[in-house]
């Protein structure tokens, strides 16, 4: 099989896989919607939401379990990966401790009804870590079926046990349902046949010395992934929190249920992340850029079906499914759908940036980092005044961002003009 045809069919099956399992998991929300209160479900929301924000840290050694395979071939990226497993899993034990200790303080801040919701947010974040290390390994070994069997098989058994569960114990029984599930998905991704995952035994061993000298090697390059794939991941629930924090819980909990549309197209859109990074290339610029290209085309179709889909049918579409407490949030979803758009955009490129190590990728993302938190200081008076100034807050980021490369280059050409 040519390696043209191999890449179409390896990301077609991993779409057509990743598609059930995104629209498994979302289902939860519409039953969850119905199955709790307004401030249940709103507490259900926010602690996945603050679990995402941990994920985005996650998020950034999936990038460079991906990068590892590129660079190194798969057994000593796997050796690199085990090691970077390690460190993170003592990591986040020890965020885990102080979790739980400030969890008094962040019931109160947010609004949480049970305390004992950031014992379930500390499985989660814990059980987290080898299912990122272990995904992203696996998709630069171009082993997307395997993850796509992954996904669908993982949100399967979530959607029964978080729906199970909350139906018997509320908000905390969703949420433990969740631990549980996101652990029996990490046992299939394991046992499903292919490479061999970076195994778990090691975390209970101290660094070699070996080990001691990747770490500071790269360390450099882990940060700078962090922070690129730690902002761009902190901004897409970003909008929820800030929500969460300054409004009623019933607007609160509308609001989290626009939020799941949007973060579906999110997921969708994302996709295409995952498909291309490991088809970008150091050494093939003219390659790159027709992936590029062909992805923000595709970005860009979206963008219309979301304007014309949330005209059309958000009006109806959103009572049906979550209650009649939804009617008329069209124009909150469409914003809040283009918000999440917006940052696809800008993370396919960051990310892109940072596979091929250019430290560009910190501009972009620093540039709209700053441009959402900048919002943090005006006054809004609805969910959808704030979600639009976060859209407007993405867009400008990226125009800082580009203007100070046109300036940068021009005084670059200066400097090689003069000399």
């Amino acid at each position: 099989m040519s390696k043209t045809r191999s890449f179409y069919v390896r990301s077609i099956t991993f779409f057509v896989l990743s598609i059930p399992g995104a629209f498994i998991s979302y289902l939860i929300y519409p039953v969850l919607a119905r199955l709790l209160s307004l401030s249940q479900f709103g507490d259900y929301v926010t602690i996945i939401g603050i679990s995402n924000q941990a994920l985005g840290i996650l998020l950034a050694f999936s990038v460079l379990s991906i990068a590892l395979v590129k660079q190194y071939g798969e057994k000593e990226a796997n050796v690199k990966a085990r090691v970077i497993q390690k460190v993170l899993l003592w990591l986040f034990m020890a965020l885990s401790v102080v979790l739980l200790i400030l969890s008094p303080l962040l019931q109160q801040l947010l609004n949480i009804q049970y305390g004992a919701s950031f014992i379930a947010l500390a499985a989660i974040m814990l059980l987290s870590v080898p299912m990122n290390i272990w995904t992203g390994f696996l998709q630069g070994n171009k082993e997307q079926i395997r993850v796509g069997l992954f996904a669908v098989g993982s949100a399967l058994v979530k959607f029964v046990l978080i729906i199970m569960f909350a139906q018997l114990y509320g908000t905390l029984g969703g949420l433990f349902g969740f631990a549980l599930g996101t652990l029996l998905g990490l046992a299939l991704l394991y046992w499903l046949p292919g490479k061999e995952v970076p195994s778990l035994r090691s975390v209970f061993t101290k660094l070699h010395k070996s080990e001691k000298l990747f770490l500071p090697d790269n360390k450099w390059y882990m940060l700078q992934a962090v922070f690129v794939v730690g902002s761009l991941v902190f901004l897409q629930n970003y909008d929820l929190i800030r929500v969460k924090a300054l409004f009623d819980p019933a607007s609160a909990g509308i609001y989290s249920g626009i939020s799941v549309f949007s973060n579906a197209l999110y997921f969708v859109v994302f996709l295409l992340i995952w498909i291309l990074l490991p088809e970008f290339s150091v050494h093939n610029p003219t390659n790159n850029r027709r992936v590029l290209r062909t992805a923000y085309i595709v970005i860009a179709g979206l963008i219309l079906c979301v304007l014309f889909g949330g005209i059309a049918f958000a009006n109806k579409l959103l009572p049906l499914l979550l209650g009649q407490s939804f009617a008329g949030q069209s124009t909150t979803l469409i914003v809040a759908s283009l918000y999440q758009i917006s940052l696809v955009s800008v993370a396919l490129y960051a990310f892109y940036l940072l596979v091929l190590r250019k430290k560009r990728s910190t501009l972009l993302s620093g540039s709209v980092l700053a441009s959402c938190l900048i919002t943090a200081f005006i006054q809004t008076s609805s969910p959808l005044r704030l979600i639009s100034l976060l859209l407007i807050a993405v867009i400008s980021g990226v125009l800082l961002y580009a203007s100070g490369m046109i300036v940068l280059r021009l005084a670059s050409t200066r400097d090689t003009a003069s000399t």
